[in-house]
């Protein structure tokens, strides 16, 4: 009898663990049957002759044979491959990118083919540990979990890493005879759990930039036997030495990688910018490309010595696809060569479509030779007037052109991602009659079918073949580096005004403190009360007053802002007084892909709004002073980078 409701528990708790995981696929509808329509064909591409560097073919799309591969939510996929079964045959993964704690998965495709001839259902499961839990980061804006798969302990088992968005820890699914263990996190030297501030050195870890955006990749960089941490980002490109063992690695501080010639290593760099010891560094005028990069460490030109293979958003004009920087041994070290691109299109147009290519090297086909395999983002859309859920049309003329040129948010906040919020199509529709809704929608597209728009992503792969021309390693003395890691000022804030602006600040700030916004603080706030209830009066207002630079915003309580930080006010106040209005008084909202917060704009298109709270003095109340806490919640996003929740607690003193 025992064995027997032994067996139906068994049952039923497949029945259910097949209805979880039938759930989830249908709400990632990539097993629905549909394919995408007219994918874009690839262009022919021309190679840059790199000694020693695998001879590249062009371009394949990886499929599967009942449904197609892809990676659906917000349109970002991460390549990677292990013999996740243990059948002795490589597995595709395909890491995914969603807002949210657990949402940001890895996609397990299981081969049914070979090594030397992969073939794949198009069937997948989410990867998960020896407890069950599925692989996840907590991932918030603009980058996915982005599996590598490498044994940084050494014991002969491969791990599995990724770093996240924000704080920029670096999660680690060590690897067993059983499985991947539940995930810990690697120590990192000045992590704080919550110290992230705006305004301090950017390469400091007191500084939010020095955390945001950590994309993570493991090599060893100095030769000691440690895999090291390569990191890439709003901080720009830099390594983290492995300070502790492989059992125990410990990470140290985030340093620039250099150039042979001293420059701090870059993509691209703004001609006027000055970089000095102790000063700010701007990774985007210093390291170029944008914030949605990624670094690759391996030795592409097999001549002994580590290589960089570098990637970004891939959203503007002027950027390549793959960047390659050579590895250099000089007596300061590992310096690189500058950046050449991996390959070009052969009629110099962009050469691959859509955006945010995501890299692994590996041998996909098992011929010994090592391959490129991209995740590619590519773009779609319903093209039948009156559909309203996103469609599988491949949106071509956003893919071979540039998000940037185009005016169109990264993916994520692209015009698909708001569909599942409006109730109709109509509904939608009369929010683009508004008054720059329609460009906030589809950018400079003048075609109501792409408010449809949304990113799925895509593997593909450029086969190697071995390079008859061999590399041989160079061995430089390097130029004195124009950046030092300096310690010493590493907190110290930095003086973003002239003089005259810090002139007039001082005086508003005898006036009235008003709320003051820059690049380094898209957002202030301050409050505004009076010291003193005048006498005779039994009522007075708390005004929490924000600024918000050009570009950014902040959230309300919208349903369509479930996956973001909504602006939250709330007031802590002694028995002897009352709330007068119930509601706190809000200021008028923006609705579009996210409902914001919006008000007054000065010459510079910054935002001025205010909440507002009245309170009452109880009747009977003899003079006293009162203490108020006001505690302010709110999260700040661009169309390209959010930033940190900001959860502040300020007291007020009013005597009445």
């Amino acid at each position: 009898m025992k064995r027997e409701i032994l067996f139906v528990m068994i049952a039923l708790l497949g029945a259910v663990s097949m209805g979880l995981a039938q759930e989830k696929r249908e709400l990632d509808y990539s097993m629905n049957g549909k394919r995408t329509k007219e994918f874009p064909e690839f262009k022919k591409l021309v190679f840059t002759s790199i000694p020693g560097g695998n001879l590249l073919s062009q371009p394949e799309r990886i499929d599967g044979t009942r449904y197609e591969i892809r990676t659906e939510k917000h349109g970002l996929g991460y390549p990677a491959l292990f013999d996740w079964d243990g059948d002795g045959k490589l597995d595709l993964l395909m890491g995914e990118f969603e807002t949210g704690q657990k949402e940001s998965n890895i996609k397990v495709y299981l081969n049914k083919g070979t090594n030397q001839k992969p073939k794949y259902t198009g069937e997948w499961f989410y990867a998960t540990d020896i407890a069950g839990d599925t692989l996840t980061c907590h991932q918030w804006c603009c980058i996915g979990t982005h599996p590598q798969v490498v044994d940084i302990d050494g014991d002969g088992y491969d791990d599995i890493i990724s770093g996240q968005y924000n704080p920029g820890k670096i999660s680690w699914w060590r690897g067993s005879a059983k499985g991947f263990l539940p995930r810990q996190f690697i120590e990192q030297e000045g992590y704080e759990e919550g110290g992230c501030y705006q305004g301090i050195m950017s390469w400091s870890p007191a500084s939010n930039t020095y955390w945001n955006f950590t994309t993570a990749r493991f090599a060893d960089f100095n030769g000691d036997g440690l895999l090291d941490l390569f990191v890439a980002g709003s901080g720009g490109f830099r390594v983290a030495l492995n300070k502790g063992t492989k059992e125990h690695p410990v990470l140290g501080l985030r340093e620039y990688l250099f150039h042979v010639d001293g420059t701090i290593l870059h993509i691209r760099r703004d001609p006027e910018v000055v970089v000095a010891t102790g000063k700010d560094v701007v990774a985007a005028r210093v390291c170029g490309g944008d914030s949605h990069s990624y670094i690759s460490p391996y030795d592409w030109d097999h001549d002994g010595v580590l290589d960089l293979l570098v990637h970004d958003g891939y959203t503007g004009k002027g950027s390549e696809a793959i960047y390659f920087f050579r590895g250099v041994q000089t007596d300061d070290g590992l310096r690189f060569e500058h950046a050449v691109p991996l390959f070009t299109s052969e009629d110099g147009s962009k050469a691959l479509p859509g955006c945010a290519p995501m890299l692994t090297v590996a041998d996909y086909n098992g011929d010994g030779v090592e391959d490129i395999l991209l995740g590619l983002s590519v773009a779609t859309f319903n093209p039948v007037e009156g559909a309203f859920e996103g469609g599988y049309q491949a949106a071509n003329e956003v893919n071979w052109n540039w998000l940037g040129e185009l005016g169109l948010n990264f993916p994520g906040k692209d015009a698909g991602a708001s569909l599942k919020f409006y109730g109709s199509l109509d509904t939608l529709k009369a929010k683009m009659e508004e008054p720059y809704m329609k460009e906030y929608f589809i950018g400079k597209l003048n075609d109501m079918r792409y408010i449809t728009l949304r990113h799925r992503g895509y593997p593909i792969v450029l086969y190697g073949k071995k390079n008859p021309e061999k590399a041989v390693a160079k061995r430089e003395k390097a130029v004195t580096r124009e950046f030092f890691f300096d310690k010493e000022h590493m907190n110290d804030t930095y003086n973003f005004k002239s003089e005259e602006e810090m002139k007039q600040f001082m005086q508003k700030e005898k006036e009235g403190r008003q709320p003051v916004v820059s690049a380094h603080r898209p957002v202030d706030y301050v409050l505004k009360y009076p010291v003193r209830v005048p006498r005779g009066k039994t009522e007075f207002e708390v005004e929490v007053k924000f600024k918000v630079l050009a570009g950014y915003h902040v959230y309300n309580h919208s349903r369509v802002n479930s996956d973001q930080v909504p602006v939250s006010i709330t007031f802590e106040y002694p028995e002897n007084l009352l709330v007068k209005q119930g509601d706190l008084r809000e200021p008028k909202v923006q609705e579009g892909i996210r409902v914001t917060y919006t008000g007054e704009k000065d010459a510079n298109g910054a935002e001025t709004f205010s909440f507002k709270q009245t309170f009452k003095v109880k009747e009977g109340t003899k003079a006293e002073k009162a203490k108020m806490v006001v505690k302010v919640v709110f999260q700040t996003c661009s169309s390209q980078i959010c930033l940190p929740p900001v959860e502040e607690e300020q007291i007020v003193e009013i005597i009445f």
